[in-house]
């Protein structure tokens, strides 16, 4: 099966016209990686049955259904081919009813009519002669491979004085481990150099390497920044005289008189004088109007001067704050500290250019300081020494800093110079054993071509004995199956006559009125299994790329059946999930049980290493509504617990009239005869009703007789551990009817005694599985059970 990231299936008749299974880990991206296992979850009607029909038809043709591989740039369209549809497998209502018939002569239909061929019986025996020679050339072959080998391995780690083992162990700090692959990668170390050649250029890298090992990197050293058009701008500022002020005696005595809010108090006298008045406001003196206008524009010389005076501070601080610059530049220079490996004259360079700017820096200091001691003047700085002087300095910070560059390169290419030493030291290898290498090399290949040669001699072997006994196979396959769903080989079995498939239960023949729906669906499951692998010889079975798409496999049987589908499912998924990595299977189901049960197959198949081969984030959840279509479901759910979180919030209820109580209320018994039966065959492997009556199994949980007592014969109360669905269908009973039997009162009453009965079981096991359980109810529950029956 070609590799797909998402199937497509559009239907006119469905609600949500589309539906579309993303098979990527993260569905908006492409370039996440494609996963191989996914479960839905679906009521009837909701479109499970669309989607495994519609995989099924590209089997045909079908028009409404598309696979996509969006890891694909240029077409992400997959066209279906007949090797494809050679790995593609549907289970589902469809196959059961069509692949799968029973004869009113009580006969099975044949799975495979394959006519023997005469001629394949000489042909296998031909093989198998020229089969026994090459083996015997492959013995020779193989024998002097095996004597080069002991040389090389003599040679190269074999000895103590050995050249290559002891380079390889400094340069990866281990000992190196001598197999296949070793002489391989050395046999692949041909070399036109010289053996000098080679050792200059591995000891060179080895002090390279042990350098950049024992050394830590250089910092760079970071730049003092000046701007210069900044600096410019400044200088440019404090170069410019300030306009000097001179007072006259009255213009002091006026400033003394006004006193610190000079400028405030000349306005208040301009509106004085400037008024109507002729005395003052103070002394009650008359003033006239040549006083008035003499002493106005004193006023207006004095807040001028004084306007001077304010430019003259400001001046001063700005000259400040460019020495503070200045200073603040100085330290920053004063930190540098070379790193003496180094080249000396680079060193040497950076701190002439670096004391060459202080002093440069100082200068302008000097000057700026001259220039505050006397504002008035126009002072021209100069600055072409101190900028010469910083791109002097930027030179010789740039050669520093490349020169701790180049340095450090050393220790970026350690990894590099590792493999490449690697390298060189297996070319030395190869030059010292070359003539055991091509040893190795020509009877290497000979022995790989004489392999090959056997190999496909015995898949013709293999495929024809197939051929020949391909019927009886799959009969074995299916009969196997059938022993491990019923844990009994004899249980019901198939058994081949004249072409006819005849089904036996405990050895004899069974009426075809007899077979109950449960044991044909079996029959068929384990039908469909085996044609897996059909044409397949052993070595190959399940290695290819397959589709497996199965749909309600478990929900249509009887209880007893159930665990033994479970454990058919479980090893053919794990054979499936195993034997390629890119098979990819899609569960589908209407049943809360089967979808949590599959679920947590995949997650206990393990392969070889003992890993898990379906992870947590590698398992696809979803479910179907009939509105909107597919959803993706919650991973971490836990149905066991969830359910048994349910029966204990619908036993806390004290309002039987509420929402919740009206809405569960329906469910609530289906729901506590899941968990009994969970719990009790998950605990005790038996039946609830069977727990009851196991006075041994009571007891050793359950100290007090009486209370055992108390609690046996109330469980009869319990009308959950009945038939199966079909046998109630038979008899004209469904779930619906027995609930309308009990009111909400009472089913809050059989919530209550299943938690105590469960508690008293394993109180432990409550306490883990439901949320906010509290322990304190669950006694007064028991309490009021137990009290009210004494």
């Amino acid at each position: 099966m070609q590799e797909f990231t998402k199937i497509t299936i559009e239907k006119d008749y469905l609600p949500y016209r589309k539906i579309e299974l993303n098979w990527l880990k993260k569905e908006s991206n492409p370039d996440t990686e494609i996963l191989r296992s996914m479960i839905i979850f679906g009521r009837n009607g909701t479109g499970k049955s669309t989607i495994s029909k519609s995989i099924s038809s590209l089997l045909d043709i079908s028009e409404d259904i598309t696979l996509f591989n969006e890891k694909n740039k240029v077409s992400n369209t997959i066209n279906i081919t007949d090797r494809d549809k050679e790995t593609i497998f549907v289970y589902n209502e469809e196959f059961q009813s069509k692949k799968v018939t029973f004869t009113e002569n009580e006969k099975f239909e044949a799975i495979v009519l394959i006519d023997d061929q005469k001629d394949l019986m000489s042909k296998i025996a031909l093989n198998k002669s020229e089969v026994k020679r090459l083996e015997s050339k492959l013995t020779q072959y193989n024998g002097a491979l095996s004597k080069a080998k002991n040389a090389i391995r003599e040679s190269i780690v074999g000895s103590k004085k050995s050249r290559w083992k002891s380079i390889y162990s400094k340069l990866n700090n281990k000992n190196p481990y001598f197999n296949d692959s070793l002489i391989n990668k050395i046999s692949s170390s041909v070399s036109s150099k010289s053996v000098l050649k080679l050792e200059e250029d591995l000891n060179n890298l080895i002090k390279e390497i042990d350098s950049a090992r024992n050394e830590k990197k250089i910092n760079r050293y970071s730049e003092v920044e000046i701007s210069v058009s900044e600096i410019k701008e400044k200088l440019k500022i404090v170069s410019e005289p300030v306009n000097m002020i001179e007072l006259t005696e009255r213009e002091n005595q006026i400033i003394e008189i006004l006193g610190n809010n000079v400028e405030s108090s000349i306005e208040k006298t301009e509106s004085i004088l400037k008024g109507n008045s002729n005395n003052c406001p103070t002394c009650f003196q008359e003033i006239n109007e040549d006083y008035k206008r003499d002493t106005l524009a004193q006023l207006k010389s004095v807040l001028k001067k004084q306007l001077l005076n304010d430019e003259i501070s400001k001046h001063i601080r700005y000259i400040d704050q460019v020495v503070k610059i200045f200073e603040l530049k100085i330290v920053e220079l004063d930190s540098a500290d070379l790193d003496k490996r180094i080249e000396e004259d680079v060193r040497i360079s950076l701190n002439k250019s670096i004391e060459d700017l202080k002093s440069n820096l100082n200068l302008m200091i000097n000057k700026l300081n001259t220039k505050k001691s006397n504002v008035y003047m126009d002072y021209n700085f100069n600055s072409e020494l101190l900028f010469k002087s910083k791109n002097a300095y930027d030179v010789a910070l740039s050669e520093y800093n490349r020169a701790c560059d180049e340095y450090n390169i050393r220790f970026k290419q350690i990894s590099a110079n590792l493999i490449e030493a690697n390298k060189l030291n297996n070319k030395l290898a190869y030059k010292e054993t070359e003539i055991f290498y091509q040893e190795v090399i020509n009877n290497k290949k000979e022995a790989n071509k004489t392999e090959k040669s056997i190999k496909e001699l015995n898949e013709k072997i293999l495929k024809d004995e197939q051929s020949v006994k391909n019927t009886t196979l799959a009969l074995d396959n299916i009969n196997k199956q059938l022993g491990r769903v019923f844990y009994d080989s004899e249980r019901l079995k198939l058994e081949q006559e004249d072409g006819f498939y005849y089904v036996l239960s405990r050895g004899k023949r069974t009426n075809l009125s007899s077979l109950s729906t449960g044991e044909r669906n079996a029959i068929g499951l384990c039908y469909f299994f085996s044609i897996v692998n059909q044409n397949q010889n052993v070595d190959n079975q399940y290695n290819f790329p397959l589709l497996l798409v199965l749909d309600d496999p478990v929900s249509s049987f009887d209880h007893e059946i159930k665990l033994g589908i479970y454990s058919l499912l479980r090893g053919e998924i794990e054979k499936i999930g195993i034997g390629n990595k890119n098979s990819k299977i899609l569960i589908l189901t209407h049943d809360s049980d089967v979808y949590y049960n599959c679920y947590k197959i995949f997650e206990d198949i393990l392969d070889t290493d003992g890993k898990r081969v379906f992870k947590d984030n590698q398992i696809k959840l979803k479910q179907l509504n009939s509105m909107t279509g597919i959803e993706t479901a919650d991973k971490e759910e836990n149905f066991y617990s969830t359910q048994l979180t349910k029966i204990y919030e619908f036993a806390c209820i004290e309002d039987e009239k509420c929402d919740f109580a009206k809405d569960f209320s329906p469910y609530i018994g289906n729901v506590m005869r899941r968990v009994l039966e969970a719990f009790s065959t998950f605990n005790y492997q038996k039946g609830i009703s069977e727990i009851s009556s196991n006075e041994v199994l009571l007891s050793e949980s359950i100290d007090d007789k009486e209370e055992r007592e108390l609690l046996k014969s109330h469980m009869y109360r319990l009308l959950l551990n009945g038939e199966s669905h079909y046998s109630d269908k038979i008899y004209g009973i469904t779930e619906r009817d027995r609930e309308v039997l009990l009111t909400i009162k009472q089913k809050i009453q059989t919530a209550r005694f299943v938690l105590v009965l469960l508690y008293s079981l394993n109180s432990i096991h409550l306490k883990y599985q439901i949320n906010n359980f509290d322990q304190t109810i669950l006694e007064s529950w028991k309490s009021d059970f137990i009290g009210s029956k004494k």
